[in-house]
């Protein structure tokens, strides 16, 4: 594989991550409209203090 193609697979892989992601957030929480399903998802990464600082969003308080 060329570099290029690598990148290429390498980013359908993380696109398909995030989609399994969302798909399990929106499983648990049904009625999450597409803010609160990338919020919740970003909120597995990023830790509570960057959540409320970048996005205003307490996840504690959306459990």
């Amino acid at each position: 594989m060329t570099p290029a193609q690598k990148f290429a697979a390498l980013e359908d892989l993380m696109q398909m991550a995030v989609a399994v992601a969302e798909a399990g957030i929106r499983l648990r929480h049904p009625g999450a409209d597409e803010r609160e399903v990338f919020l919740r998802r970003v909120a597995r990464s990023l830790d509570r203090r960057t959540m409320i600082l970048v996005y205003g969003w307490d996840p504690e308080q959306h459990r």
